[in-house]
């Protein structure tokens, strides 16, 4: 039989848990969202998409125990999608609940349909070219780690390369080499201009990434990837 509990767990699991995150501001950094945390309101609020995880690096709250395999136990400030409703809405259970559902009603399988245990892949017909970023530049010089990789300004202009200035964004100080195609941005991949070594944390938990690529799905709309463009062109 059915529960009330069943309905509620398929709908977590089902819950557009990307779209929800774009109208609290959230900025997409690989497979993780970064955003403000409502609590503290610093920058400092992760969610891992392919986990379903979140927390704040500075309200997470431990309890004073480990779990048997002698994992710390989040007690505030993190968990899963059901908590992440509730810390970012600053609602009860209840109403928790009838959000998560209302938005997991819309990527529901009707009555009777089939279901297959991943959706088949778009065509590439029906992705977009992802573009450049708004805040990448064209440059006059060349950058130390463009000296240090032997990039020359020549193959920066004859490639189409970008640079994205320290500007705070979460590309920052990064190289990008797109993909081009008659003019047309098809993708891209950003490299940090630093090394791991030299990485300066700018929230608790800022891992080291070397390589950066552009969301491929944002408010509905699906983009090229690496997949797609590479090797065919």
């Amino acid at each position: 039989m059915v529960t009330a509990a069943d309905d509620l767990t398929l709908a977590i699991q089902r819950f557009p848990l990307g779209d929800y995150l774009v109208q609290f501001g959230g900025e997409r950094e690989g497979k993780e969202v970064m955003l403000d945390c409502p609590r503290c309101g610093k920058h400092h609020l992760t969610v891992s998409i392919p986990k379903r995880q979140w927390r704040c690096f500075t309200c997470q709250r431990f309890h004073a125990l480990l779990d048997p395999q002698g994992r710390k136990v989040t007690i505030e400030g993190g968990g899963g999608v059901f908590g992440l409703v509730q810390w970012l809405e600053g609602c009860d259970k209840r109403t928790a609940a009838q959000r998560i559902l209302q938005q997991a009603a819309r990527v529901m399988p009707k009555p009777g349909q089939l279901e297959t245990i991943a959706p088949a892949a778009a065509r590439v017909a029906q992705k977009q070219p992802c573009g450049l970023p708004k805040n990448a530049v064209d440059l006059d010089g060349t950058l130390p780690y463009m000296d240090r990789r032997g990039i020359t300004l020549f193959d920066f202009k004859q490639f189409g390369l970008r640079y994205v200035p320290r500007d705070g964004s979460w590309l920052q100080d990064r190289l990008l080499f797109p993909v081009w195609n008659r003019g047309v941005c098809l993708y891209w991949q950003a490299r940090a201009c630093w090394d791991e070594h030299e990485h300066r944390p700018r929230w608790p938990g800022d891992k080291f990434r070397k390589s950066l690529n552009p969301s491929s799905e944002r408010d509905g709309v699906l983009y090229l990837g690496s997949g797609d463009v590479l090797g065919n062109l």
